[in-house]
């Protein structure tokens, strides 16, 4: 391959004139705007443009002339023919007339693989090794959305990965490009009007797809199977993880959202999101519901695990179902949401950009739906805890407190900007909703409301008072003595 790249390196190509900045390209006839470098060639019929190539030494590379871009989205349909031993397809960019430019490449056996031509050099930028589920054997469509020194790379609609660099930082042409294959590309389009690269919506699945298409499980811990349109994930009953993810589609400034259904009994164990994880799974973070009660966020990091804040209780989980968001920024800063309501926001640096999944560990069944990555910024509201305590002089009394079986629950407080009517919640010691209390919609402002409890069905112990008051929350604990 190095013995074909110096070769085409010598070749000068030829310079286009600056045309028309936005293409689509059916195929239909060969208008004469493409050239064949070193003597590659090519057939334009039946609404394909047809490359082959005998080996994978054998470069075969049409660039477009009269169009030279900078900053620009392409993507073209690809259709392998025949595959040679380590065949690869792919697209070129900013190509310069000495021949330094940017290639992207697909295998079909799964691989991909960014690399960059100065000279007579060739350097890669970015290779993944392993098999990767978006990239399939036959038919593919590659995309490219090249913005100033910044690159990212799309497969059938998921991102791979994104890539930085200012070497080649004149417009250029764009090019098609195929080793020890024949391949048949189709419908290709060019905008120069590029969607920042960051916070590309990536990635979204609602599992209706049986096949779980760009998906890959890691290692055997674990099954994971399409259920009535839901991904159903069985727990390790060892306790190991149980790890399902998608490549590379996750990278600054994007937001990783799932909703998740315990669907079997269980007391011990843990579900949640996997993101910014490397390709091998040994690095990224995990967004977790632990035993139905608390959560926490852990750091894996060349296979050991650590949690960034000791685990903490929410009531804002449900018992049965509940929706995990984590909102990500180039800052480090993590912004964890349970069903809606903000828990806190967790910096660290450690890990940019990478894979993003599931996870689901010890002996419990999880049904996992409308699974989204999305380059969804946070928004004013977002940026701010959607929960803080209330500091205007609000609180809570109980009396009595222990009590049997009854207990008055009164909520008082001052006049208060942006004051709500209170909604009054009581969960049990584990984090099970109990019970709501009815408050007539009347407003704590300027006054106090109270409720009675009647805990007669319920059984001795602890429980927490949780007063909801717009976005504002108190909570109390009462205990309950029969």
């Amino acid at each position: 391959m190095k013995q074909a790249m110096a070769l085409i390196f010598l070749v000068l190509l030829s310079s286009g004139v600056f045309g028309a900045v936005v293409l689509n390209e059916p195929f239909d006839t060969d208008d004469g705007n493409w050239n064949g470098v070193l003597g590659s060639t090519y057939e334009i019929s039946g609404g394909t443009m047809n490359i082959s190539s005998d080996t994978s030494n054998s470069i075969k590379w049409v660039v477009r002339n009269g169009l030279l871009l900078k900053n620009f989205i392409v993507s073209v349909k690809t259709e392998v023919q025949a595959l040679h031993k380590d065949g690869a397809i792919g697209i070129s960019l900013r190509t310069q007339s000495n021949g330094d430019s940017y290639w992207f490449l697909i295998y079909p056996t799964g691989f991909y693989q960014v690399s960059k031509y100065i000279g007579m050099s060739n350097t890669t930028l970015y290779q993944y090794v392993q098999r990767n589920s978006f990239v399939r054997p036959d038919v593919n469509r590659l995309k490219i959305v090249a913005e100033e020194d910044t690159f990212s790379f799309l497969c059938n609609g998921q991102l791979l990965c994104r890539i930085v660099d200012a070497a080649i930082a004149a417009e250029g042409k764009i090019g098609l490009n195929v080793l020890g294959a024949t391949v048949a590309f189709d419908s290709m389009l060019v905008d120069d009007t590029p969607v920042p690269s960051h916070g590309l919506s990536s990635f979204a699945d609602d599992f209706s797809d049986t096949s779980l298409f760009g998906w890959a499980q890691f290692d055997t811990t674990g099954s994971f199977s399409v259920v009535s349109n839901k991904l159903r994930a069985v727990g390790d009953a060892q306790g190991y993880m149980g790890m399902l993810h998608t490549s590379g589609n996750y990278g600054t400034d994007d937001t990783i959202e799932v909703t998740a259904t315990k669907a079997s009994v269980g007391t011990a164990y843990n579900y949640g999101l996997m993101f910014h994880f490397d390709d091998n799974l040994n690095e990224g973070y995990i967004f977790l519901i632990i035993d139905g009660q608390g959560y926490s966020l852990s750091k894996l990091d060349n296979g050991h695990a650590d949690t960034l804040f000791t685990p903490a209780i929410s009531f804002d989980i449900n018992t049965t179902t509940n929706t995990l968001k984590v909102i990500s920024s180039a800052s480090g800063e993590m912004k964890l949401y349970i069903n809606g309501v903000f828990q806190r926001t967790v910096t660290d640096h450690t890990f940019p950009s990478g894979s993003s999944g599931i996870m689901v560990a010890n002996n419990i069944t999880i049904d996992f739906d409308n699974f989204r990555v999305s380059g969804q910024a946070p928004t004013a509201t977002e940026d701010g805890p959607a929960i803080a305590s209330i500091s205007d002089g609000s609180q809570i009394t109980t009396v009595p407190n222990p009590f049997n079986p009854s207990v008055t629950i009164a909520v008082s407080g001052q006049q208060t900007a942006g004051s709500d009517n209170a909604r009054i919640e009581i969960f049990n010691i584990h984090g099970k909703h109990v019970q709501s209390l009815p408050t007539a919609n009347r407003s704590v402002s300027g006054g106090s409301v109270g409720v009675v409890w009647d805990a007669s069905a319920q059984p001795s112990g602890v429980y927490i008072v949780k007063v909801g008051m717009g976005n504002r929350m108190l909570t109390k604990a009462i205990t309950l003595v029969k």
